[in-house]
């Protein structure tokens, strides 16, 4: 037992790190149950078409990069094809996320800093409303954007140039998951140029941004020839590359700005809040190029959350660490200052602090875990789950489903194939030819006869609609209503009650 007492004593530090690592995980796992939204379900399906034999964009079309539908190939493979499994990987993926914003916090400002920000990050990061409790791509997002920058913060302060590769490396992941990370990769190349001084700078300039770019040339280049060597860098490129451009226009409106940000300040507010209070000791102890990146990350990060041009709130995942590690940094500094000012801001502090506790204990006490999808969403994912069930329950593994919408997460839940690469309506007028797609679309339809068509009122509008509902109306009949449309059976299967 004496042993023991002076192991935990020696080292301290590493076990309050571990405490506040498992407390991030129990506050993810409380939302363990709660159905899954359509992102995740649109990645979680493509994973599943990925462990097939399939490929992202090709066979399953989706906006993203490809990292994070590999990262649920590898959730559903691990941890099995339940939301519950890919809610556990992301648990134990979030937790190294964790141990970064520790790290550089700890690297800026010492231990106390690194832990404060450990604990902010690992609880602000997991809250409801701000969607950190989901799977979604800002999630896996943010490991590689913060890994990144803590590695360029051991370029500042070191001057070695591997640190600047190992920065290279982590953006080059980042990019892979979402793109949305350039603003933060830009900043860290533009910074490059004020490394170096004295009479060879322009010359270490070069050789510093060469190998900060180095593997982000390569990334790219084994990406494209990942694609080009299983037949589909045409849909890879035009996914990636050319469709960007058009997503601000593309007909999905985002919420406003001011309605978003209101309903984020119970996830916002302590953490914005705490990292203000972190100025002065910035201006006392660390006026570098260190802790002014460290300071600019902030509004880079925003960077990343507007640059898609909608302010979706789980965007604003990928300013927690950011904002997290100026947060702990105040927090340790004035929980150690002896003055009636650190007491002062401290003290103030807990109102927000308070608030958010106020508006987010209900989620983890009160709600089950439908209330918590309808109060974060709406019912329609809840709705989902049955639907998804129910086609489960009345097909076959080797079957076809068809879902006219924007729910792609029942093809995962009912764990059955789309006979077309839209998983979701939006993608067929979205294509590069929406008119090619919408003759693919057709056929498709018709050649391999899905079992049952699930078709979503909202979506009728969107290229396509015709030729979906020309399918139904000749070859369905309507098996039963959804609250979100309803659900066709194809003629020559009898009904449920008839089998």
């Amino acid at each position: 037992m004496m042993k023991l007492f002076h192991f935990l004593k020696a080292h301290r530090e590493l076990v309050i790190l571990c405490c506040i690592l498992g407390f991030s995980i129990l506050l993810r796992l409380a939302f363990l149950h709660e159905p899954f939204e359509r992102d995740e379900g649109h990645y979680a399906a493509i994973g599943q078409e990925i462990l097939r034999g399939g490929i992202p964009y090709r066979d399953a079309i989706e906006i993203k990069p490809p990292g994070v539908f590999y990262l649920y190939a590898l959730a559903i493979k691990l941890f099995g094809a339940t939301p519950e499994g890919i809610r556990i990987f992301t648990s134990i993926y979030a937790t190294l996320t964790v141990i970064s914003v520790y790290l550089f916090a700890r690297r800026i400002a010492g231990g106390s800093a690194g832990l404060f920000a450990a604990l902010t990050y690992g609880v602000f990061s997991t809250l409801p409303l701000i969607q950190g409790s989901s799977s979604n791509s800002e999630v896996f997002l943010v490991l590689p954007l913060t890994a990144g920058a803590l590695c360029f913060v051991m370029a500042l302060e070191s001057g070695e140039r591997k640190f600047l590769c190992y920065s290279g490396l982590f953006a080059a992941l980042a990019m892979l998951i979402k793109t949305v990370a350039l603003p933060v990769v830009v900043f860290e190349l533009l910074l490059i140029a004020f490394i170096r001084s004295g009479r060879e700078r322009w010359k270490n300039v070069l050789k510093d941004c060469t190998a900060f770019v180095l593997p982000l040339l390569i990334g790219a280049a084994l990406t494209c020839t990942y694609f080009a060597l299983r037949g589909g860098f045409d849909d890879f490129y035009y996914w990636n590359v050319q469709f960007p451009g058009r997503y601000k226009a593309s007909g999905i409106l985002g919420p406003r700005l001011s309605a978003v940000l209101e309903h984020l300040m119970p996830s916002l507010l302590f953490p914005m809040t705490v990292a203000l209070f972190s100025l002065p000791w910035f201006w006392s102890n660390k006026r570098t190029l260190s802790g002014l990146f460290t300071l600019l990350l902030i509004p880079a990060a925003w960077c990343v959350v507007a640059l898609p041009g909608k302010y979706f709130p789980h965007y604003f995942i990928s300013m927690i660490p950011f904002l997290s590690i100026p947060a702990g940094i105040a927090l340790a500094h004035l929980s150690c200052v002896r003055k009636p000012v650190a007491l002062f801001f401290l003290l103030v502090a807990i109102i927000p602090l308070g608030f958010s506790i106020k508006e987010n204990y209900r989620f983890y006490t009160v709600y089950s875990p439908e209330t918590v999808s309808i109060e974060k969403y709406s019912s329609i994912f809840v709705s989902a789950v049955p639907v998804a069930k129910y086609l489960k329950e009345h097909t076959l593994s080797d079957d076809y489903i068809f879902q006219w919408g924007l729910e792609p997460e029942i093809y995962f839940l009912a764990d059955r194939r789309s006979p077309v690469p839209y998983l979701t309506s939006v993608s067929v007028g979205w294509s590069k030819d929406p008119e090619k797609a919408r003759r693919a679309l057709l056929e498709a339809l018709l050649t391999k006869k899905p079992k049952y068509i699930v078709f979503q009122n909202e979506w009728g509008y969107w290229p396509g609609f015709q030729e979906v509902k020309a399918v139904i109306d000749v070859y369905y009949v309507h098996d039963k209503f959804v609250p979100f449309g309803y659900i066709a059976r194809r003629k020559d299967i009898p009904p449920a009650n008839q089998r």
